[in-house]
């Protein structure tokens, strides 16, 4: 899972199983671009709401195996995008 907005994000875009980019900032028009899957956020609470969908999703799925192996890992860079969304 990677969240991001920028230019600098685009590398690890490209990678993610799940990506939230910030809706209207560069990061998201690289995905409509290079048609990458996205899951587009204002907010942390976007975020939150989505990753519970996925969780969920994904123990109807695994009958919640993912969720015994232990927490998603996220990856979060560009600690300017936090201060913003404040």
């Amino acid at each position: 899972m990677f969240i991001g907005d920028g230019v600098s994000d685009l590398p690890a875009a490209r990678e993610a199983d799940v990506l939230f980019a910030r809706r209207g900032l560069r990061l998201e028009e690289y995905c409509v671009e290079n048609k990458i899957a996205y899951i587009a956020f204002d907010t942390f609470a976007d975020i939150e709401r989505e990753v519970k969908k996925i969780r969920e999703e994904d123990q109807k799925k695994t009958g919640g195996w993912a969720s015994r192996r232990g927490s998603i890992p996220v990856g979060i860079f560009g600690g300017e995008s936090a201060a913003r969304m404040q």
